[in-house]
């Protein structure tokens, strides 16, 4: 199995997901194997998988995820583990329960309505067969995001011709794309391939000025009304539980620390 991983990694992404599914084949919905000195467990059933994020307070992520993802956004949710998780997940896990998701089908429905109006607009040559549907449709995902998280419009969905020069979307996938190559490096060439790559941190860049734009914005706003908008906005609830004196929580063991 060591050297069967080894090789999935530097496939290319279609044949590596056929090994993927080969191996689910071969050794069922859950199995495990070693990657050098790294122990991986693979589990392929929904139900399993469905079961193990909603008792996150039972399993707690995999070392080997939190120290990848961790090089690239170390406060990122998915890069922490035990009390600062717990913490984290107090604050935003609450708004994307189902019911809370339930309360913005209308903005989905209104995105997605945009597309299709984009399509008809821009793609209802029948002579032309267009190859970026998972594009597009990675920019109304982008886009429903941003509204439900942030009340922020990404401007994704606004014109055929120019949706690939927004500025956020870009960096937005700068930064997923790096986060997927550094899972398949080694952490020490994976920080100094974060390091020299300039094309990266500058989507960091683009991505910290964005986010402290909404932050701005949603400080500007009148605390009464940020308090009933926590329960539905992820940036009001972000917001509101920022801490009031960093230093002095820095000072607090983990356990003892508030807010984000």
């Amino acid at each position: 199995m060591n050297y069967q991983a080894l090789i999935i990694q530097f496939l290319p992404h279609f044949e590596r997901n056929l090994c993927w599914k080969q191996l689910k084949v071969k050794f069922d919905d859950i199995y495990q194997f070693w990657l050098g000195s790294t122990r991986i467990i693979i589990v392929n059933g929904l139900e399993d998988v469905q079961h193990i994020f909603a008792n996150r307070h039972v399993y707690d992520q995999g070392d080997i995820f939190a120290e990848k993802f961790g090089l690239v956004n170390p406060n990122e949710i998915i890069a922490l583990k035990g009390v600062k998780y717990k913490r984290h997940a107090s604050i935003v896990g609450p708004l994307f329960r189902g019911y809370k998701i339930n309360l913005h089908l209308d903005t989905a429905i209104d995105c997605t309505d945009n597309l299709l109006d984009r399509w008809r607009t821009y793609n209802n040559d029948p002579t032309q067969v267009h190859l970026n549907m998972i594009e597009q449709c990675r920019q109304l995902a982008l886009a429903i995001f941003g509204y439900i998280a942030f009340d922020y419009d990404l401007q994704t969905l606004d014109d055929e011709n120019h949706s690939n020069e927004n500025e956020l979307c870009c960096a937005l996938h700068t930064f997923h794309n790096t986060a997927v190559d550094l899972m398949q490096l080694p952490t020490v060439i994976g920080r100094i391939y974060l390091l020299l790559n300039q094309k990266y941190r500058r989507s960091q860049a683009i991505i910290n000025q964005y986010l402290q734009r909404m932050i701005d914005q949603e400080l500007a706003e009148n605390p009464t009304t940020r308090a009933e908008r926590k329960r539905t906005c992820l940036i009001a609830s972000l917001v509101t539980s920022l801490q009031q004196d960093e230093m002095l929580e820095a000072t607090k063991s983990e356990e003892d620390r508030k807010g984000t």
